[in-house]
């Protein structure tokens, strides 16, 4: 049996906090710079003074050119658990970064915000197709250090952008939303992050605006009079004309049951196969009935019934000769016969056997015994 794989667990954890960003805003995705490091630490730390954090500090990112999410480790006395969840990036921007981009900046494949040393990057068609930053507590007993995992450690600009460069970020902070990791995640980005702790509540759904129960008042409704049918003489004369023809035809046709004999039963058959029912030729007043057309039964002619009898009579003598034939014992048919309850006995080599003359006979011992051959008896 193949032993089995133990993960390894680190207990180091150090006293600072580390939490994971997917799709951070203020980085592209791939050829990150130092510059896209100091954006993301603004958005960081607005994010946290907002949420009642003013004295927090990012320490360090850590940064893969092969993944998209980045890691963040914050000070000791920082709490991250307000700032767990999900981040709609049209709640947390200003209006004006949100508005559709002019000729010349749809033109531009970035928005480019200038300042000193500050440079600001965000893709204005992420900005319209309402995009989403996800932030969850990093799984330090899982992976370990992330400096120890190929992971390139950046640190971020302590300082405040000047208030003439129009961040883009308000400063009034709306809370995130919760949310679990989303679906098609890599295993490899998947086995980063932990779920949010139990003191994180679900946001509950917008209340829906019920509108006042109107009685409901049909508009344009005309009440229009009654209409009484109308009825016609000749109808109601017809109709009552077949409904009495049938009640006759059904009074006809129930007849009280009496017990008959067979041969009477056999007579009666033959009788109705070759009568004819008669249809009524008198009109109901002026209702017309509907006649059918059926084919009149005839009588058989004289021929063909002498020549029916004649093919039974050729039927039965040809029966009688069959019958005949076989009764004869030199009929072929007999040659060959053999009773079932014959035995046939197997004959051996050098033993002749006597042939009964009635094959049903059974065959007894004497019908082997040979007073020529003497028994030689063993000295």
């Amino acid at each position: 049996m193949a032993p089995k794989f133990k993960q390894k667990k680190y207990t180091n954890k150090p006293e600072e906090h580390f939490i994971v960003v997917l799709n951070p805003w203020g980085m592209p995705n791939v050829n990150r710079i130092d510059r896209d490091v100091d954006a993301f630490g603004v958005w960081l730390r607005y994010m946290f003074s907002s949420l009642g954090q003013p004295s927090c500090n990012v320490e360090a990112v850590y940064i893969m050119n092969t993944r998209t999410e980045v890691i963040v480790r914050m000070s000791s006395t920082t709490d991250i658990v307000p700032a767990l969840g999900e981040h709609k990036w049209s709640k947390f921007l200003k209006p004006s970064f949100l508005e559709a981009p002019s000729t010349r900046e749809a033109l531009m494949a970035w928005i480019n915000v200038l300042s000193g040393n500050f440079l600001f990057y965000a893709r204005s068609s992420e900005l319209r197709n309402e995009s989403v930053s996800h932030i969850f507590e990093y799984n330090w007993e899982r992976n370990g250090d992330p400096a120890i995992h190929q992971w390139a450690e950046h640190y971020p600009t302590t300082e405040e952008p000047p208030e003439r460069m129009n961040f883009p970020v308000r400063r009034d902070y709306p809370k995130p939303s919760w949310a679990a990791p989303p679906l098609g995640l890599a295993s490899l980005t998947r086995i980063l992050l932990l779920p949010l702790p139990s003191s994180r509540t679900k946001t509950p759904p917008p209340e829906e605006i019920k509108e006042e129960d109107q009685p409901f008042e049909p508009q344009n409704l005309e009440v229009k009079g009654k209409v009484e049918p109308q009825v016609l003489d000749a109808t109601a004369e017809q109709s009552a004309a077949s409904s009495r023809l049938m009640k006759e035809e059904q009074t006809e046709d129930i007849k009280p049951f009496q017990k008959q004999d067979p041969y009477e039963e056999e007579s009666a058959a033959q009788q109705s196969l070759f009568s004819v029912k008669e249809e009524p030729q008198e009109a109901c007043g002026n209702l017309a009935v509907k006649k059918e057309e059926s084919d009149t039964c005839q009588n058989p002619d004289d021929e063909l019934l002498q020549m029916i009898a004649r093919q039974r009579q050729d039927m039965e003598r040809e029966r009688e000769q069959r019958q005949r034939s076989l009764a004869r014992p030199d009929s072929p048919n007999r040659r060959n016969y053999t009773p079932s309850s014959a035995i046939i006995v197997k004959e051996e080599p050098g033993i002749n056997l006597p042939r009964s003359r009635d094959p049903r006979k059974r065959p007894q011992a004497s019908d082997f015994f040979d007073p020529n051959k003497r028994i030689k008896r063993e000295t």
